[in-house]
């Protein structure tokens, strides 16, 4: 393969090289792909190379060009970016931020507001720096953002992610004399805190009220992005540095040769350790210089940051520690270690040599401690540590004695500052002994029996190791001039009073004893240090005096500690529970100076009930015991009064109280459980029973009974054995209820106790009243209305919360809230359904489907026993000749707006209904006692024929009507057949043919249009009748007398029809010339063909029978329309 010449070889490497330099923003797979991409693109290239230039047989070689940093704008330059975790874009803005950051680091530098995952936003009160960027003009609503030089808008305002290179050449939108300015930020690491130094300065001859923005800072965040969890924020905001008031940057006005520093310590957790490096290592100082403060857009004249310091070597700690003692400060004769810390905080690696010496400081004079120390080689970051021992016995103590150690770094070359951090003074305090003042008295000095005096303890530590606090305080009495001293009637104090004020003291409380004797007594107090040290006693004589001695209660823990004159303790006395006993005090009060029966005792204790001087014995009544907490009883006291005619004195007398035989309740924790539940509780567990003498006894034999339940509109409850059950009287009862149980002995003794169950409100969905809703009916193109209000309830909530919705999928179904109608319209009839769905405040639902009857009209069902279905009918007088009566009645309570009975009188033989008549009844006689019509044939000019019904005759009768509920009713048509009256001849079948009821609703011809006239009818029925004869007759010439089945005509109607048997199919007619075709419909029966039979379809319709063999089916309209 041939070479690439120098030009496509310049033009790989600067392909390489664009990769190296965004190989912060890429991935390096991305980055490999795209420059084996290359690669191969030139390769193929090569042939076209060859083909066109002359090889050179020399080699040539290639050099890979370094990546070239961003072009420096000859001053520093300041960004803000605010960003988030979640956001994609702001992994490349942050990305390139750190990497302009990593090139040109002495130059650059920045702040990061960026919102956490596990904290959101951080809150950068007071100075608000996130919503200062977000209320410039240039903010578009979106992140990431970042500005350059404070930017209000414009060029150095910018969202998206992207490079920013160009932006830092161009001047970063820097105040265009921010050459003629500097800052310098140095840190250094002081126990738990950050020292922080920060210094500005200028070049410019005139002076500048300039505002120090200055923050502390995560140079790597521990969190990172959502979209790549190696990606990680840097320069990430954690603190401001303000002015003293906390209320802004600091202030101050520079000018040449006339630099500010300021400086802050901040604790070193501030900022938490990230990218491998410490808390300390992370902690890193963002600075930048304003014309303005934080509440304006300002010119920007430099920034710095931590990482940018020159070659800097600190003493960044020094300890010293007393190997004799773990308290701070040191007696003589300790022994102490010093220990200190170099280390290169710089930037730059050091090598020049130099040493570090601990001294001991006295006033002007350093005295060496130990030998001194070479300085390491240090690179950046690095640090060394020297130690030494120091005896302290030279050193006389003092009070508020203080020695001074410093350790100290000389010899150093290059460095930024070789004085001010290159060496640290520690000072350690002498550990003196302390002084105690004289105790004073808070009150009276005089003391009464069963009195207290507080005496104020306070004093001097005299060294700077110990307080108030650190020191423990004594105090003793004394009866006056026997130097005998204790402390058993002294209450020590728990804490000082009024710490922290110039009254700060100990409070002790002298309490005498009962058996103290009267007169002077002398108190002392003095002080002990951390280290043991006292002071001496410090002695205020007389300091009170005792009062006669007072009648006392025995104390039971302390029988010994009365008068001598007092009878021996007879220990504590017995009694039981909820019985009187008498108990003799002997031995239990005692009065030095008084007989025992001369005392008076009185008391307001419930269980004191009387003092029975003349026995000296005392009654009580206990009306309960008290237990442990391993259910042993406890001994209760009863508070008395002492009266010895001068003095009156208190105290407790104690009784072991214990079972008198009754069953014993203890407390029964309360119960609760869920609406609509129930709760079991054995309740063995929580009584007990003892014998006569008060010993316990099996609960076995005990009965367990329950006395009342209050309220009992709640739950249930019973006993079963010694388990409580408790059962909720419904699905929505609530609330709390005492339930009294009843335990009794053998011994027929009883003992109640409450147990106190909680029954909870379970949420309920809403519920709905359907009733009356089962069997719901409208009318096809009727509006159904159902009136919802007070149906939709819900037992928890209140009802006019209950939100409610309907779903359909078929009809108009509508429901209003405010005035609680559903609506329902349906245009065709069938059975449809719709939902209605409920919800509370809570989101309990419930659901309910409803069916709807859409119907064209009700059926009106006829009686089949007199009693059942909407209606009964009587026909009478349906004989041939007679005019039949009609007789109607209501069985049902319908409602009707208006009824009408229908009758059509038809004759079978002709196959026509030739008479019709529409009666309106009357709906309250109808329900009441029915009503009846005649069926009556009206001639032409609308007068009775006076002819009765005849042969083949038959009459329909049918019922339509309006409800009073809107619905239009419909009965089907009954149908009854004339017949002989009874005793009369009987018509001839053969000249008749049988007279074949047909059921079914027939077509309907009115009175008016049926009204040919009797010859007319005569007639047809004559020619009818010879035509079927002279038919009948040219058969039988035809067949010479042979027996054949006529043949089978399809009439267009079912075999169900039952043509009438003596009416024999016509012949058919003489051939004729052909005709044009026979019409589909006819507009009456006026263009049928003659010759033909009307007959009743099996669902009540009206069919010819054509001799051509056609079927004809009538319509509505008295029409005809051809159906075979």
């Amino acid at each position: 393969m041939g070479r690439l010449p120098t030009m496509w070889c310049q033009q790989c490497y600067h392909s390489l090289n664009m990769l190296l330099l965004i190989g912060g923003v890429m991935s390096t797979r991305y980055a490999n792909a795209m420059f084996l991409t290359i690669i191969m693109i030139l390769m193929s290239l090569s042939g076209l190379v060859d083909n066109q230039e002359n090889q050179s047989d020399s080699a040539t070689e290639l050099t890979l060009v370094e990546p070239q940093y961003a072009t420096s704008p000859g001053h520093s330059v300041f960004a803000e970016y605010m960003g988030a975790y979640w956001c994609g874009p702001c992994i490349t803005a942050s990305t390139n931020l750190h990497s302009l950051s990593g090139s040109n680091g002495d130059e650059f530098t920045y702040v990061s507001f960026w919102e956490s995952s596990s904290s959101g936003w951080p809150s950068d009160s007071p100075i608000n720096r996130r919503n200062h960027i977000q209320s410039a003009d240039g903010y578009g609503g979106g992140i990431p953002v970042v500005t350059f030089g404070d930017a209000f808008d414009g060029t150095y305002y910018t969202s998206g992610g992207q490079n920013y290179d160009n932006y830092f050449t161009n001047g970063g939108g820097m105040d265009s004399s921010a050459s003629d300015y500097e800052l310098s930020v140095a840190q250094s690491p002081n126990g738990g805190n950050m020292d922080i130094t920060i210094t500005a300065s200028t070049t410019s001859s005139a002076s500048q009220t300039v505002y120090l923005y200055a923050a502390v800072t995560e140079e790597v965040s521990p969190e990172s992005y959502s979209a790549d969890a190696n990606k990680h924020p840097h320069h990430v905001w954690k603190k401001w540095l303000l002015n003293s008031g906390g209320s802004g940057f600091e202030t101050f006005t520079i000018s040449s040769g006339n630099s500010v520093t300021k400086s802050w310590s901040v604790p070193i957790n501030t900022v938490r350790a990230g990218g491998g490096n410490t808390a300390q290592d992370n902690f890193l100082t963002v600075a930048a210089l304003m014309d303005g403060s934080h509440s304006t857009w300002n010119n920007v004249f430099a920034a710095a940051d931590s990482n940018m310091n020159p070659m800097d070597l600190s003493v960044t700690s020094m300890t010293v520690t007393n190997n004799d003692a773990s308290y701070d400060g040191f007696l003589s004769g300790d022994m102490l270690s010093l220990d200190a810390t170099v280390r290169n905080t710089g930037t730059e690696d050091y090598s020049a040599g130099g040493s570090l010496q601990f001294f001991h400081v006295d006033g002007a004079t350093e005295n060496p401690i130990g030998q001194s120390v070479s300085l390491n080689n240090l690179n950046v970051g690095q640090s060394q540590s020297i130690s030494s021992q120091f005896d302290t016995s030279s050193i006389t103590m003092s009070p508020n004695g203080i020695d001074s150690f410093r350790v100290k770094m000389t010899g150093t070359t290059g460095e930024n500052d070789p004085i001010g951090n290159n060496r640290m003074d520690v000072w350690m305090s002498h550990d003196y002994s302390p002084s105690a003042d004289t105790p004073v008295a808070d009150g009276l000095t005089n003391i009464a029996r069963g009195s207290t005096l507080d005496f104020d303890v306070t004093g001097n530590a005299r060294d700077a190791v110990d307080t108030l606090a650190t020191m423990t305080p004594e105090l003793e009495v004394s009866q006056s001039g026997t130097n005998v001293w204790t402390s058993d009637w002294v209450i020590a104090p728990g804490s000082i009073t009024a710490p922290g004020t110039p009254s700060a003291r100990f409070v002790f409380t002298v309490d005498p004893v009962q058996s103290a004797a009267s007169g002077d007594y002398d108190v002392r107090a003095r002080l002990v240090d951390s280290r043991g040290q006292t002071s001496d006693w410090a002695v205020a004589q007389d300091a009170f005096s005792l009062m006669n001695g007072l009648p006392i209660v025995v104390d039971p823990n302390q029988p010994n500690s009365v008068p001598s004159t007092c009878p021996a303790f007879p220990g504590m006395p017995t009694v039981k529970v909820e019985q009187n006993e008498l108990v003799d005090l002997s031995g239990l009060v005692c009065d030095a100076e008084t007989d025992l029966s001369n005392l008076q005792i009185t008391s307001s204790d419930p269980s004191f009930i009387a003092w029975h001087s003349s026995t000296n014995q005392v009654e009580v009544y206990f009306d309960s015991m008290q237990w442990d907490a391993m259910g042993n009883p406890l001994p209760q006291g009863v508070g008395i009064s002492i009266f010895d005619g001068e003095d009156t004195n208190t105290g407790t007398l104690m009784f072991n109280v214990i079972e008198n035989g009754q069953p014993r309740w203890s407390s029964i924790p309360a119960q609760s459980y869920d609406e609509g539940g129930s709760k079991q509780l054995s309740l063995a567990q929580f009584v007990t029973d003892s014998d006569s003498n008060g010993n316990p006894v099996s609960i076995i034999d005990l009965s367990i009974s329950v006395v009342s339940v209050e309220p009992g509109n709640i739950l249930n409850a019973e006993m079963y054995g010694t388990t409580l059950m408790a059962t909720a009287l419904d699905d929505d009862a609530y609330g709390s209820a005492i339930v009294t149980v009843r335990a009794t002995d053998t011994d027929g003794q009883t003992s109640d106790t409450d147990v106190h169950i909680h029954v909870q409100n379970v949420n309920d969905a809403p519920r709905f009243d359907s009733t009356g809703f089962d069997n719901l009916m409208v009318q096809a193109g009727n509006t159904l209305e159902l009136d919802m209000n007070g149906r939709l309830t819900d037992i928890d909530d209140d009802d006019a919360e209950i939100w409610a919705t309907i779903i359909s999928n078929d009809g108009l179904v509508q429901y209003n809230p405010i005035s609680g109608m559903l609506t329902a319209t349906y245009q065709d009839a069938g059975e449809y359904m719709f939902q209605l769905s409920a919800s509370d405040s809570s989101g309990a639902t419930n659901q309910w489907n409803m069916i709807v009857n859409v119907v064209d009209s009700v059926n009106l069902v006829w009686s089949n026993d007199g009693t059942n279905g909407d209606l009964d009918i009587v026909v009478t007088d349906m004989y041939i000749g007679k005019n039949a009566t009609v007789y109607l009645v209501q069985l049902s309570d319908i409602g009707f707006s208006e009824i009408t009975a229908t009758w059509e009188l038809c004759n079978s033989d002709l196959g026509l209904c030739l008479y019709q008549g529409v009666i309106e009844l009357d709906p309250s006689i109808l329900s009441s006692s029915g009503q009846s019509f005649e069926v009556i044939k009206i001639g032409d000019d609308g007068n009775p024929m006076g002819v009765g019904l005849d042969t083949f005759d038959y009459i329909k009768v049918r019922v339509n009507g309006v409800g009073t509920d809107g619905f239009d009713y419909e009965s089907t048509s009954v149908q009854y057949d004339a017949m002989s009256e009874p005793g009369t001849e009987q018509p001839n079948p053969g000249e008749n043919g049988e007279n074949q009821e047909q059921s079914g609703d027939g077509g309907s011809v009115n009175a008016e249009s049926g009204g040919m006239s009797m010859m007319l009818i005569g007639g047809v029925i004559g020619l009818v009748f010879l035509m079927v004869i002279a038919g009948a007759l040219g058969a039988v010439l035809l067949r010479g007398g042979r027996e054949e089945q006529a043949p089978s005509i399809n009439w267009g109607t079912e075999l169900a029809f039952n043509t009438p048997a003596a009416v024999a199919p016509a012949a058919a007619p003489p051939v004729v010339a052909p005709t044009p075709a026979v019409a589909q419909s006819v507009p009456s029966y006026m263009q049928l063909t003659p010759g033909g039979q009307y007959v009743t379809g099996h669902s009540g319709e009206t069919v010819y029978l054509s001799p051509d063999g056609t079927a004809w089916t009538m319509q509505a309209d008295s029409s005809f329309i051809r159906t075979s």
